[in-house]
């Protein structure tokens, strides 16, 4: 009997082991399914588009290779790049600017926006169909520029006091790049600043009559100075890059891409560019792109440059009379 009774508790105990062996398993693959699914959900995935603004030009086509996935608002009025960096609502995420333009405001504490990275390096040019044209030779002579009071003008004529060259100024109207073009087309031996891709665009209207002679302001900048000029940034609103971290990174990441094909790929940039709203074709779009000065450098690389330009005497006030804190360079 007590026999019995000894196999019947064992048989019991057996089974109550079995029973909470069968409730641990349970526990186990409930936690392993509420863990996988906050792990899931963890990784939603940010559907959020940026808003980007930007001038056309040299940095439209530093940009054009990340305009698929973001909401592009190209500005054709640059003197209304200073408003947007001061809206208080309906923000843009990135706006792209004059390096000196996103500064000045943030050293006036009007803006917050930050340097994430420069993207155009100088695209401006001394020309002139004239007869063995050189810088010196502009020296006593009357210069047509374009943009009245703007960095690009200030540049240039550091460069020309720098060398000991005194010109008269003359504007065109209206004052914009692309009325250098008929400048030059009525006088080819006019001397004048022009950009790309308005200068590629000139070269091919006069080629069968006259030929152009031009020179980098910015790789005379660099030969004075020993610094890059910085053109033009991407400037980044902080509280939208806390938001969409990740949106930003994608961003950046593209338009590195974008700016690398002007040594890998220059037919398909050409071809993004044309795309994204640049007016000239593809075949004249190649031959301007690498006069362009396109060049994606990081802020914090780039910030020597952009200190040395805002604290030269001749360019300080474009800047705001002082070089930027270390906080506004974004990355």
């Amino acid at each position: 009997m007590k026999k019995r009774f000894l196999i019947a508790g064992l048989a019991l105990a057996s089974l109550s082991l079995a029973a909470c062996n069968k409730k641990e398993e349970a526990k186990t693959s409930n936690t392993n399914t509420v863990t996988e699914s906050v792990s899931t959900d963890t990784k939603a995935v940010d559907d959020y588009k940026l808003k980007v603004s930007t001038p056309s030009g040299a940095p439209l086509m530093a940009i054009s290779g990340a305009k698929d996935d973001i909401d592009l608002k190209l500005v054709a009025d640059t003197t209304l790049l200073p408003g947007l960096f001061q809206k208080t609502e309906e923000k843009e995420d990135i706006i792209i600017a004059p390096v000196n333009v996103g500064t000045k405001l943030y050293n006036a504490k009007s803006s917050t926006y930050k340097l994430a990275s420069v993207i155009t390096w100088g695209n401006t040019y001394f020309s002139s169909g004239s007869e063995n044209f050189t810088i010196d030779s502009m020296n006593g002579k009357t210069v047509t520029f374009f943009g009245k009071g703007s960095i690009n003008v200030a540049i240039a004529k550091y460069v020309l006091k720098q060398k000991g060259v005194t010109v008269t100024e003359a504007y065109p109207d209206p004052d914009v790049v692309a009325s250098i073009k008929g400048v030059l087309e009525a006088n080819p031996d006019e001397m004048v600043m022009i950009a790309e891709p308005v200068l590629t665009v000139t070269k091919t209207s006069l080629e069968k009559h006259k030929s152009l002679t031009s020179y980098s302001i910015a790789n005379e900048y660099n030969s004075l100075t020993n610094h890059k000029y910085p053109q033009a940034a991407i400037f980044v609103n902080p509280d939208s890059y806390q938001l969409h971290k990740g949106k930003f990174d994608e961003f950046f990441e593209a338009v590195e891409n974008t700016t690398k094909l002007v040594k890998s790929d220059v037919s398909k940039l050409a071809k993004l560019s044309h795309e994204a709203g640049i007016p000239q074709g593809e075949a004249v779009l190649q031959k301007a792109i690498p006069g362009c000065g396109i060049e994606y450098v990081k802020g914090s690389v780039a910030k020597s440059d952009v200190n040395y330009a805002a604290t030269l005497a001749d360019l300080t006030n474009y800047f705001g009379k002082k070089a930027p804190e270390d906080s506004f360079y974004l990355i």
